[in-house]
C-alpha cells in the first residue's frame, strides 16, 4: 500500500504477507481483494494501512490471476481451465463460491460493470458475460446492491409516515406486521 498524497514522493504506507504469490488486487472501501495464485482469493481489511488484517480466504481451485469487485460479489479469473468464479463476500470472513463461467481459454484480465463481466480470454478474445442472474434483494431500498442500515432507515421513515412503500406484506395496511416482514427480509440480506 503506497501513500500517493504527494505524487512526486510516494511513500510505503503498509504491507501484508499474503498466503501465496499476489497476482492482482481490487479494493472496495476499506477492503482489499487479492488474487493469490494457487491459493485463490484473500480478503484483507486495509482500513489502517499500517496494520492490515486478514478477514477471509477462499480456495478457487486453480490459479487466481485477476480479480474484480462489484458490491458483495468478487469475480476471480483463473488461468487454468476453471474460467471466472463468482464469490459472495457479503460476509468477508466467510466468502462463498456462488457461481462460475467456463471460458474456452485462460482469462488474462477481467472487469465488471453492473451486470456485465468483460473477460480477456487469451486466444478466445473478448468474452462478454451477463452476471445478472442474482435474485433481487427486496430489502435493498436504496438500490445500491447491498442490504444495510441505510435500507433500514428508508423503510423506518416510510413506515413511521404510513407510506405505501412500508406496506411490506401488501395487505393495504401499514402496521407492525409490515415491520416484522421487512425485518425478516432485511436480516436475510442478498
Amino acid at each position: 500500500m503506497i501513500d500517493v498524497t504527494d505524487p512526486s514522493m510516494p511513500v510505503l504506507a503498509g504491507s501484508f504477507a499474503t498466503l501465496d504469490s499476489a497476482q492482482a488486487v481490487a479494493v472496495a472501501g476499506t477492503t482489499a481483494y487479492v488474487a493469490i495464485g494457487y491459493s485463490g482469493l484473500q480478503i484483507i481489511d486495509v482500513s489502517d494501512p499500517e496494520s492490515p488484517v486478514a478477514l477471509g480466504h477462499v480456495d478457487t481451485g486453480g490459479f487466481a490471476r485477476c480479480v474484480a469487485v462489484d458490491g458483495t460479489r468478487v469475480y476471480v479469473a483463473d488461468t487454468t481451465e476453471l474460467g471466472m468464479q463468482i464469490i459472495d463476500v457479503s460476509d468477508p470472513t466467510s466468502p462463498e463460491l456462488i457461481g462460475w463461467f467456463d471460458t474456452p481459454n485462460f482469462i488474462r484480465q477481467l472487469t465488471v460493470t453492473g451486470t456485465t463481466a468483460y473477460l480477456a480470454d487469451r486466444d478466445g478474445g473478448l468474452q462478454i458475460v451477463d452476471v445478472s442472474d442474482c435474485p433481487p434483494c427486496p430489502a435493498d431500498l436504496t438500490g445500491d446492491g447491498v442490504v444495510n442500515t441505510q435500507d433500514f432507515i428508508v423503510f423506518l421513515s416510510a413506515w413511521a409516515a404510513g407510506e405505501p412503500l412500508a406496506d411490506w406484506n401488501k395487505d393495504g395496511l401499514v402496521d407492525t406486521r409490515d415491520f416484522v416482514a421487512f425485518l425478516g427480509d432485511w436480516a436475510a440480506g442478498c
